[in-house]
């Protein structure tokens, strides 16, 4: 059933990408974060997705529009790092975004950033006690499980 935040409609395919993603990433990491705050998949879904529009509707609503100038910029700097323009181009017909997705992304990006830079900017830095309190209180959550890599060569020889 698709979301309505604010008036904004956030359609089910939406959800069931997010909710992939969410998946995918719990498989590379160990216990998912749903289970760890003991909801379903779905309500953690739909909670992040509610908390990620109304950070974008925030920060559309208190920082207005980037300018075009800052937008390309970015574009290009993703592009040189996807290997120049062409490759580029190439990732996003193969991810089936279009560029002026991606524009709307690095918008949303850069006005979310601003905000929290913004919210964030009267917080004191916490100090280092503080940071190491926190990691020692918190230190299963800084690891990574335990991993093997395996590789297999194989040589065909004819003789």
């Amino acid at each position: 059933m698709a979301l309505i935040i604010n008036g904004e409609r956030v359609e089910d395919d939406e959800l069931e990408r997010v909710q992939a993603r969410l998946v995918q990433q719990a498989s590379n990491s160990g216990q998912p974060e749903w289970e760890a705050k003991d909801i379903g998949l779905d309500a953690f879904t739909k909670q992040m997705v509610s908390a990620q529009v109304l950070i974008r509707q925030e920060a559309r609503e208190r920082r207005g529009s980037v300018p075009k100038k800052e937008i390309d910029q970015e574009l290009d700097r993703l592009s040189q790092e996807h290997g120049g323009e062409e490759a580029f181009r190439e990732q996003l017909r193969a991810s089936g975004l279009t560029e002026e997705e991606v524009k709307e992304n690095i918008e949303t990006g850069l006005n979310v950033d601003r905000l929290l830079d913004e919210v964030c900017a009267k917080l004191p830095e916490p100090a280092e006690e503080e940071l190491r309190a926190h990691y020692e209180a918190h230190a299963e959550a800084f690891g990574l499980p335990e991993r093997i890599r395996v590789s297999h060569i194989v040589k065909n020889v004819q003789g």
